[in-house]
């Protein structure tokens, strides 16, 4: 029933539910997360028709899944006008958060979906929220350059002096990010704030920014290596889109059902020629294998079968996930453990950086953690924003955090053995030393007494022979 509301099969949704089949706000697993109900893939999806039966059939507007998201953040995300203005004509909460504090408002603004911004500002969403982060709905249509989404948030009163964790401002990150058309947009917003301070400051700070620019040209040099880098990804993930196409639907569906049968099912496709590591779009990710498939949905034997008839298992998607990521994301332990004992690297890095043990850690799965330190994940890695697993796990509700303590527990482990070990060096160390210092206290003292009895023998005149009286006492007799 999820695969047909994904597919905007109103008849099968329908039967389904006049069978008794499913519940209306049943949830489901789509392998990135949990908790999704139909009303929020209909809204994703932009299936506005069947968004209005579940909602006519007592669907829950505002229940969210495990990222926090809403049918309405899903809507506006993928810019479903008519879904949105449903879903808050049905007493849709226009300001709720998800687990990192974003919004609807947020989501919109991001991808640049100027009509949703204009709607969910008319329907009191609240223009300056901050995220977690400390970034606001401004920040993001900047950050991404989209022109018209900030003309419509400063026209809401949106602040443009507010920083976020990185003390970064809206007009800072278009200048660094060279949109220059967000830029001018700033530049003469600020030009109507005459006599405000803050406005001058950024003024200021803005023709800063731009020398800064200027000096930072052999940087951008990188900068368009990783853009061709990513564009040759895009090539990549176009053509595996094309190869997809020759990969039977009903083997994809068999491996994420894992079944008896569909294990034969996809056997039979492979022993006929099928590409076993052939990576295929799955949703938004290009290049997902059916390893990974059958890891995200849990199915052991599948994935021994799999993993027998040659899938690889350190083969990445074009995100730069791998299996052994998204068992630590859903938390299958006993896949992890499969997986690393079949090669799987633990520490390898998908394109944010962040590894194995990242996703462990922020979806709260301490069995896993615990797996994955035991198989050497490093605990100190940092993704790219510089930031380890603890550091992210601090936007976590306290509820969520059995992951982190476990990382913490492991630290502290870690460092107090460092902390042995470096005393028993200082210790062997400084023996070594006064070992070293006795032996030459040693040489020393031997030295002197053969300089002494050198001494005393030249005392003793003649031919230097020694006779019977030359160790005699001064004064004694001979007799």
């Amino acid at each position: 029933v999820a695969e047909a509301a994904t597919l905007g099969d109103e008849a099968a949704v329908r039967e389904s539910l006049d069978g008794g089949g499913q519940k209306i706000n049943a949830t489901f697993n789509d392998g990135t997360a949990t908790g999704l109900t139909l009303l929020m893939i209909a809204s994703q999806w932009g299936h506005a028709d069947m968004v209005d039966i579940l909602i006519q059939r007592g669907a829950t507007v505002d229940l969210k899944d495990s990222e926090g998201r809403t049918a309405l953040m899903a809507a506006a995300t993928k810019g479903h006008g008519r879904i949105v203005e449903t879903l808050l004509d049905h007493s849709a909460e226009v300001n709720l958060e998800n687990t990192t504090g974003g919004t609807a408002l947020m989501y919109a603004a991001t991808k640049g979906h100027e009509h949703i911004v204009h709607t969910l500002l008319g329907r009191g969403a609240a223009v300056d929220h901050r995220a977690s982060d400390g970034a606001t709905a401004l920040m993001n249509a900047a950050y991404y350059n989209h022109p018209g989404t900030v003309c419509c948030l400063l026209q809401a009163g949106a602040k443009l002096d507010w920083r976020d964790e990185y003390d970064r401002t809206a007009l800072s990150m278009a200048n660094r990010r060279g949109h220059t058309a967000c830029v001018e947009i700033f530049k003469e917003h600020l030009k109507g704030l005459t006599g405000d301070e803050s406005a001058r400051n950024l003024a200021d700070e803005a023709e800063a920014e731009e020398r800064r620019a200027e000096a930072e040209k052999k940087a951008a040099a990188d900068s368009a290596e990783e853009r061709q880098k990513a564009a040759a990804r895009r090539a990549e993930a176009e053509e595996r889109d094309i190869v997809t196409k020759q990969i039977p639907l009903d083997v994809v569906s068999a491996v994420r059902r894992g079944k008896e049968a569909d294990e034969e099912k996809t056997l039979a496709w492979i022993e006929s020629g099928g590409q076993i590591n052939e990576g295929f779009v799955d949703g938004e990710a290009a290049g997902v294998t059916l390893l990974m498939v059958a890891t995200i949905y849990g199915h052991e034997r599948l994935v021994d079968t799999l993993l027998e008839r040659g899938a690889s298992v350190d083969q990445q998607n074009e995100n730069g996930f791998t299996a052994l990521m998204y068992a630590a994301h859903t938390g299958h332990e006993g896949l992890a453990d499969k997986l690393l004992k079949a090669g799987a690297e633990v520490d390898r890095r998908p394109n944010d950086g962040g590894t194995a043990l990242f996703l462990a850690v922020m979806f709260d799965h301490p069995a896993v953690v615990r797996l994955l330190l035991a198989a050497g994940a490093d605990p100190e890695a940092r993704n790219s924003r510089g930031k380890t697993a603890l550091q992210m796990a601090k936007s976590l509700p306290k509820d969520k955090c059995g992951a982190a303590a476990v990382v913490k527990e492991h630290l502290a482990a870690l460092n107090a053995s460092r902390e042995a070990d470096a005393a028993r060096c200082g210790e062997a160390l400084l023996a070594e030393i006064e070992a070293e210092a006795e032996a030459e206290r040693a040489k020393e003292s031997k030295g002197s007494r053969k300089a002494k009895k050198k001494k005393k023998r030249g005392k003793g005149g003649g031919s230097g022979a020694a006779g019977p009286s030359s160790t005699a006492p001064s004064g004694a007799g001979v007799g």
